[in-house]
């Protein structure tokens, strides 16, 4: 009696680097005024940490989650609205 086993080709592997640069190139996008352009590099940001009292950090995560956004965004909306940049 035999017995048949089905093989299937493995798929071909990218190195690290192949991947590490495509992810890189998917998060840079393109530039909007330029189509096929590379997009300018982002601006450098800055971490904040500060504290908050328990209710007021629960009402944030609720406002967030109302506007379908992650806590993040809706802060950096906020501070633009509240903090307009000068002429």
């Amino acid at each position: 009696m035999s017995k048949r086993i089905g093989l299937t080709l493995a798929k071909p592997q990218t190195s690290a680097v192949e991947t590490a640069e495509a992810w890189v190139s998917s998060r840079l996008g393109a530039d909007k005024e330029n189509p096929g352009e590379p997009a300018a590099p982002p601006e450098p940001t800055r971490r904040l940490t500060f504290d908050l009292a328990l209710s007021l950090h629960r009402r944030l995560k609720v406002e967030a989650a109302r506007r379908d956004k992650n806590v993040a965004d809706f802060l950096r909306e906020v501070i633009e609205r509240e903090c307009p940049q000068a002429p």
